[in-house]
């Protein structure tokens, strides 16, 4: 913080500045990871609180919920992916599949309706050998979607269905820490 002629300033990324830069990754996908960590060990909750009776607050307090919901998907991704596996620095620290189930299915219960978590939980059950499982994941979905909504799933989560089936060999990607 510094005084100007105005008052104070602050010359330091806010919180919203670092979670904006996060969302555009600008190099190696072990440094977005280390980025989305970052912003999301800061994150505590809905923004905005004391002045959600500001139309613009509210606005603003929804892009950055949305931001950080899609981080937490991006993070699982890459993780299932086996990019963060050692949070690029070698430390080993990374999940193996399995361990990423539960981290899948708390987002999915979080908010049942984002297609792209039941994605990420097909994929991470059907990566640690549970292909049933991941089946009887999207039939979930594809019943909470149709009885809830009266919406059938959308492409890309009928296409994880279709690749799950045919059990496609996109699908396998090798999990080792680096």
């Amino acid at each position: 913080i510094r005084t100007t002629s105005g008052g104070y300033c602050l010359d330091t990324p806010t919180d919203v500045e670092e979670l904006d830069l996060a969302r555009a990754p600008t190099g190696a996908a072990e440094t977005s990871v280390r980025q989305w960590r970052r912003v999301l060990s800061t994150w505590r909750g809905r923004p905005f609180v004391d002045v959600d009776h500001v139309p613009e607050a509210v606005i603003e307090a929804a892009r950055l919920e949305e931001a950080v919901e899609t981080i937490r998907e991006d993070l699982l991704a890459a993780e299932l992916d086996g990019v963060a596996a050692t949070d690029g620095d070698g430390s080993g620290d990374g999940l193996a599949p399995l361990g990423l189930v539960g981290t899948a299915r708390r987002l999915v219960e979080q908010q049942p309706y984002r297609e792209r978590r039941r994605e990420l939980l097909m994929l991470a059950l059907y990566r640690s050998g549970r292909q049933a499982e991941a089946l009887d994941a999207y039939a979930e979905a594809r019943h909470r979607l149709v009885e809830d909504l009266g919406l059938e799933p959308g492409p890309s989560l009928r296409r994880m269905q279709h690749a799950v089936l045919s059990q496609d060999p996109g699908l396998d990607v090798a999990f080792a820490p680096r």
